[in-house]
């Protein structure tokens, strides 16, 4: 196994792709997908009703608890009650990957960080690690743990469509 542990994304631009085709998030929308540890299927997505940018107050914690209760509600739909064990992860099975659809530079900003703290607080108590935060925008992605990035997947921005 290439990966440096087992809850990193071998090939994270290949399960960012087809997060995308899965969810087919707009801009401003965080997504949460289901991901199989082992295998690094996409098994689920779910788009989360609070939208990017969040506001400048969030960034203080234990302001607004509400992404933490939204990462919670996506963790629920998406997996089954942890049940514990001895093995590796202690018998988790996959990974919560966050996709962050934005405007912008392939660089992390308050919004991604803000996603791995209102994680770490979710208390979902399911089948998944936490995983990494990726943003996604036109000009390509990024990962904030992990660092890689790239020019593809990107968002392809829409064109802008006039009444006449």
């Amino acid at each position: 196994m290439n990966r440096r542990e087992w809850w990193m994304l071998e090939d994270a631009a290949t399960v960012i792709e087809s997060i995308l085709q899965k969810a087919k998030p707009s801009y401003g929308d965080v997504v949460v997908a289901r991901v199989d540890a082992d295998s690094q299927d996409v098994v689920g997505t779910h788009i989360i009703e609070q939208k990017v940018p969040f506001p400048t107050e969030w960034s203080v914690p234990g302001i607004d608890s509400s992404v933490s209760e939204a990462f919670c509600e996506a963790a629920h739909e998406l997996a089954p009650p942890h049940v514990w064990s001895k093995t590796r992860g202690g018998g988790l099975t996959a990974v919560f990957i966050t996709v962050v659809c934005r405007e912008g530079r392939a660089i992390d900003s308050r919004d991604e960080w803000t996603c791995i703290r209102d994680w770490r607080y979710s208390n979902h108590l399911r089948d998944g690690f936490d995983g990494d935060v990726y943003v996604v925008t036109p000009h390509g992605w990024a990962g904030l743990m992990d660092r890689r990035a790239g020019h593809h997947p990107r968002l392809v921005q829409q064109p802008r469509l006039r009444a006449v």
